[in-house]
């Protein structure tokens, strides 16, 4: 009876050690994992710690590059249509109290360089929403975009049209009437509208060609603002094509610097028939100083602090299995012991009873 409870004891000691050892291999696994999630957190760390944001210089400082910087927004627009209101107001006395109250005629930072766009690496003109409806209204079936927001090219000709719809002014309004004047250089228009002051032939008094042809007003050179920032914008839509597929990122600046040096996105410089003029690489524009390329320092502390964080979690766990690994060595240190003493037990007993039979 004693020898088959010893044997009984013997077994669930054995099978005991093999889940030791199975424990202790498995863990041994969990801790190697360890290692290799250590070494590609500092992989990650070190190539957050190398990334550089597209910036560009305003004001003393460098910001963020933006959707809105490279090819305006709501903002813009609103801009412009505030500053044509403030020129029609020929009051002086009116303008000073406007200005003592801050208002003025004023523009959103934007780009140095009007005739540089942003496109995709198709060569497609990066739209929104509103760009690409102002699009489809001035152009109707002439235009057609695909179920991906992909636009196809259309006439050139329809450029002021466009712009007329973005800017939201009515046919036959003032605003329609005196843009498209402007955009045409239709002098008589000019004249008629009051936004011509005088040698609208083309020449001034010494005999210098006028380049624009005419002489404008303040508020003709506010629409012709609005036709040099948007013209070359619609001008590469109309050669090129246009897409809208990224309009759900086009607000996030990391979004727009990553696709930038990615290549997801480039920039453009559009020449006076709507192409890209070659050679015009993202260096190009770096060594030109359109935009600079930085390394954040608040950024950089705070991926610093996310590296520590989640070294101090790795560090964490390993102390974890170093401890389990511990107790199952000592575990498995006492079952060795007793499986040695009941081994000696069965011995013995088999001894015996040899001894007793002989």
């Amino acid at each position: 009876m004693g020898l088959a409870c010893s044997q009984v004891r013997l077994l669930t000691l054995i099978s005991r050690k093999g889940d030791n050892e199975l424990e202790t291999m498995l863990i041994s696994n969990k801790k190697l994992a360890l290692s290799r999630e250590q070494s590609n957190l500092s992989q990650e760390y070190y190539s957050k710690l190398q990334n550089k944001k597209i910036n560009y210089y305003n004001n003393g400082a460098y910001c963020p590059i933006t959707y809105s910087y490279l090819m305006g927004d709501s903002s813009m627009k609103s801009s412009f249509v505030d500053n044509i209101a403030i020129e029609m107001i020929t009051d002086a006395d009116i303008k000073a109290e406007l200005a003592a109250q801050g208002v003025t005629t004023s523009t959103p930072v934007t780009k140095t360089d009007n005739s540089v766009i942003l496109t995709d690496y198709r060569g497609l003109v990066v739209l929104n929403k509103e760009y690409s409806n102002a699009i489809i209204a001035a152009c109707g079936s002439d235009v057609s975009c695909d179920g991906n927001g992909r636009g196809s090219t259309f006439k050139a000709s329809y450029i002021p049209e466009i712009i007329a719809q973005y800017m939201g002014y009515a046919k036959d309004s003032t605003e329609y009437k005196s843009l498209m004047a402007v955009y045409n250089n239709d002098t008589a228009a000019l004249e008629e509208l009051g936004l011509a002051t005088h040698n609208i032939d083309g020449t001034k008094e010494d005999g210098t060609v006028v380049t624009s042809g005419f002489t404008s007003t303040s508020r003709g050179v506010a629409y012709q603002e609005i036709i040099d920032f948007y013209k070359p914008i619609f001008q590469a839509c109309a050669s090129n094509g246009w897409t809208t597929e990224y309009t759900s990122n086009l607000s996030d600046s990391d979004y727009m610097s990553n696709a930038l040096t990615s290549g997801i996105f480039h920039l453009q410089t559009v020449d006076n028939y709507g192409e890209y003029e070659t050679g015009t690489s993202l260096q190009y524009y770096l060594n030109a100083a359109f935009v600079t390329e930085r390394r954040d320092s608040v950024e950089q502390e705070e991926i610093t602090a996310w590296y520590n964080a989640e070294k101090e979690k790795i560090s964490a766990k390993e102390d974890y299995w170093d401890v389990q690994l511990q107790n199952l060595s000592t575990e498995l240190s006492a079952i060795e012991t007793e499986i040695e003493s009941v081994q000696s037990l069965i011995d013995d007993a088999i001894s015996s009873v040899f001894d007793w039979g002989a």
